[in-house]
């Protein structure tokens, strides 16, 4: 119900996870090989940002750029950033907690 521009995104060393993926869904993902200081300022071109727990959605709670983190296997209660601009999703999708969350930050 969201009208959304979205980047998927990921590092060089997901290429081989990624080849495994459609070849419409390859087209889509940009590669990034950029530096701390690059994917930095890459990370700062975005409103919001949707991630799973991973070393890079460490560094976008840092920068406190508005986070939706999503966690599988590990621990929300040590690993997961809480605030007006972090949201956590755990295995579960609340639809409309989402909805209102993003809108804060890009509409």
């Amino acid at each position: 119900e969201l009208d959304l521009m979205f980047t998927l995104a990921a590092g060089p060393h997901d290429e081989n996870v990624i080849k495994r993926y459609s070849a419409d869904l390859q087209k889509q993902i940009r590669i990034q090989r950029l530096d701390l200081e690059g994917i930095s300022k890459f990370f700062k071109t975005f409103k919001l940002i949707c991630m799973p727990d991973t070393g890079p959605m460490h560094l976008v709670a840092a920068l406190n750029i508005p986070l939706i983190q999503v966690f599988v296997d590990s621990n929300t209660k040590q690993y997961g950033y809480s605030g007006e601009n972090k949201l956590i999703i755990d295995r579960i999708l609340e639809k409309e907690s989402a909805t209102k969350f993003i809108k804060k930050f890009v509409t």
